[in-house]
């Protein structure tokens, strides 16, 4: 995969409420880095101490409590934070690019990841699409490059730091939750603290098998095929991507209102037919609210079967999430045959 030059993304700050986890009594919560006095006798020496080192103009970070291994999903990536911590210390100086200049003013959030490319023939880049979600729905941006964002070869595992500029030193990050995919696609989602939710996809789905399917131009010179067409599988997800005889195959992260489904089909031709085939574009057509549409697979593997064989095969569509989405088979000039992909 093509090198992406590293570059430092705009720091985008948005007035956001943020608490700390910090330490205390039953009474209420002290932010470490906002530089208040403790308002309770149980507060121990150590959390004052730790208060006192985390004031703008100092690096010593504090360690976000309750944050746990745990691991998301996105495309072809396995991200897992390891552990987090807020600090003054400037991006520059996290990543090692400018290791003299001294911490701020400005409060950030470091998460800790390793991050795995499960595919073994296709790079990975996630330098686009880091965000931080405080609990408001509001997304920050990540601010720094290290080797968990940039180019992942097949098959490794990269660590590294993720980076968020706080809006202040009163902060809620208990709540925060990181975000992956770029705004305008289906986004993942992993809390830093408390349950990880199971996720909603990949899910497998049940579609009809559309039986005979006639392939080839009617009226032509040579008769129409009757493949025979069985869909052994069906998987609806944001993302497809798998390896096969030395391939990788993926999909983009499907749109915001959109997802991605994979039929995995066995195609058979009767003995005595001709060899047929399954033209893609001509003879699969994806049905939206009834209207036929142009649409190309992502991806598919659909050749010759020869006579009295059968051919395991694939498809790969991007779909509406929100409308009736129908496959129609065979060659438009003979009978075809609709089937129905069920979408949540």
């Amino acid at each position: 995969m093509r090198s992406i030059p590293r570059t430092l993304p705009a720091v985008l700050a948005l007035a956001l409420p943020l608490t700390l986890a910090a330490c205390g009594g039953d009474g209420e919560a002290v932010s470490p880095l906002s530089g208040e006095a403790a308002t309770q006798d149980e507060q121990t020496d150590a959390a004052d101490d730790q208060a006192a080192s985390a004031s703008p103009g100092t690096g010593a970070p504090i360690p976000v409590a309750g944050v746990t291994e745990r691991t998301v999903a996105h495309v072809q990536a396995d991200v897992t934070v390891l552990s987090a911590e807020v600090s003054y210390e400037t991006p520059g100086s996290k990543t090692g690019d400018m290791p003299d200049e001294l911490p701020g003013e400005v409060p950030y959030l470091y998460v800790q990841v390793k991050v795995t490319n499960r595919l073994l023939n296709e790079g990975l880049l996630l330098q686009d699409g880091i965000y931080l979600d405080l609990g408001t729905g509001d997304l920050l941006p990540n601010v720094l490059n290290t080797d968990a964002s940039g180019n992942i070869d097949p098959g490794t595992t990269a660590s590294g730091w993720y980076g968020f500029e706080l809006p202040g030193p009163d902060a809620p990050v208990q709540d925060a939750a990181l975000v992956l995919g770029e705004l305008d696609r289906r986004q993942d989602t992993l809390p830093l603290t408390g349950e990880v939710p199971e996720p909603e996809y990949p899910r497998t789905i049940h579609v009809e098998s559309p039986g005979t399917v006639l392939t080839g131009e009617a009226g032509g010179s040579q008769e129409q095929c009757p493949m025979s067409v069985k869909i052994t599988d069906a998987t609806l997800a944001p993302w497809i991507g798998f390896d096969r005889d030395g391939t990788s195959y993926l999909t983009e992260q499907a749109a915001a209102d959109s997802l991605m489904v994979l039929l995995e089909l066995d195609a058979s031709t009767p003995k005595g037919a001709i060899s047929c085939f399954v033209a893609i574009g001509d003879e699969l057509h994806l049905v939206v609210d009834g209207e036929r549409r142009g649409d190309l697979p992502q991806f598919y593997e659909a050749g010759v079967v020869p006579e009295g064989t059968t051919d395991q095969q694939f498809v790969v569509y991007e779909i509406p999430a929100d409308a009736r989405v129908e496959l129609e088979w065979g060659n438009l000039t003979g009978k075809t045959v609709l089937t129905e992909i069920p979408v949540p």
